[in-house]
């Protein structure tokens, strides 16, 4: 996986995640778990890596328009909604952190998360976790989030 930088200058909130069962986080969730870093993927082009406005969103365009824009009432435009990395935290009342703008963001209590009844696209299974977030790369606000807690 890697990660990008880019400013991204919008106003909305949304905010959604879903867990579906015990998915660990990945290698590197582990190694920065104590400190709360994500990783730098310096020199990585921005858009590249995941959590990085506009990664991947182009291939998952429909599924998130599905997902976020019609059951999640979220905005979906062209790259505030991407795939990423989660992990457990305390200090999210939802549970989970993500990396949003190469950094780890835990979900706000607002955050939507779509039910267990919801339709969720086959394809966002794929990835371990999918965000739409907002605002600025120093303060990225989360809108919407899928957990794929499946994965292990």
């Amino acid at each position: 996986m890697i990660f990008t930088r880019r400013i991204v200058l919008t106003s909305a909130l949304c905010a959604p995640a879903l867990l579906l069962s015990g998915r660990r986080p990945s290698a590197y969730v582990a190694e920065n778990e104590i400190t709360g870093v994500a990783p730098t993927f310096e020199g990585t082009p921005s858009g590249k890596a995941p959590g990085d406005y506009g990664f991947k969103h182009q291939r998952y365009h429909a599924s998130y328009k599905r997902l976020f824009g019609e059951i999640g009432n979220c905005l979906c435009g062209d790259g505030e909604c991407r795939t990423t990395d989660w992990r457990e935290s305390k200090e999210s009342p939802m549970g989970y952190a993500v990396i949003v703008c190469r950094k780890w963001i835990p979900l706000p209590a607002d955050t939507w998360m779509p039910t267990k009844g919801s339709e969720i696209p086959l394809d966002l299974f794929a990835e371990r976790a999918h965000v739409c977030a907002y605002g600025t790369y120093d303060m990225p606000v989360i809108a919407c989030a899928l957990i794929n807690a499946t994965q292990t």
